[in-house]
């Protein structure tokens, strides 16, 4: 009986371990809708995405809604090229990715055009991580004693 019992707490113990280990991944991804001019969402249009440093690429393809999606990606600096038929290629360079990221490009839209018009735009770093909340910070009771609070009177004013 005790035998059983060690064996069941033991193969507790590998499922705990082998979740925290699969927890603390540092993959990253990147997302975005492709959209013409007008807002309208762009289906079938080819995504590339390069990774600046190593030189690799891969590559997906809107989905009805527009939506393109690059899970488990490495943390580097990146470039995303778009290309629909009838629509000017996008290029969006310098996408700085960090680990366990995911990236929001938003609405990127597409001119209507040739194939052989090129349209370039350098991305600036994102302040503020609004596609989750993964990453967060805790406030110590110092600090929050530290700021400032506004007066109230007995009366409520």
């Amino acid at each position: 009986m005790t035998k059983r019992l060690g064996v069941v707490l033991l193969f507790c113990l590998a499922l705990l371990l082998a979740g925290a280990a699969r927890a603390q991944t540092v993959a990253s991804s990147i997302v975005g809708t492709v959209v013409d001019q007008s807002g309208a969402v762009v289906p079938g249009a080819t995504v590339t995405l390069r990774d600046q440093l190593q030189g690799t690429t891969r590559t997906a393809t809107s989905d009805s809604d527009g939506l393109f999606h690059f899970p488990n990606i490495a943390p580097s600096t990146y470039s995303v090229t778009i290309n629909a038929q009838g629509f000017k290629q996008n290029n969006t360079t310098g996408i700085e990715l960090g680990g366990s990221e995911t990236r929001d490009l938003g609405k990127v839209s597409l001119e209507v055009g040739a194939i052989t018009s090129e349209v370039t735009i350098t991305a600036a770093v994102t302040p503020v991580q609004t596609s989750s909340s993964e990453k967060s910070t805790e406030l110590t009771g110092s600090e929050l004693n530290a700021l400032p609070l506004r007066a109230a009177t007995c009366s409520g004013r």
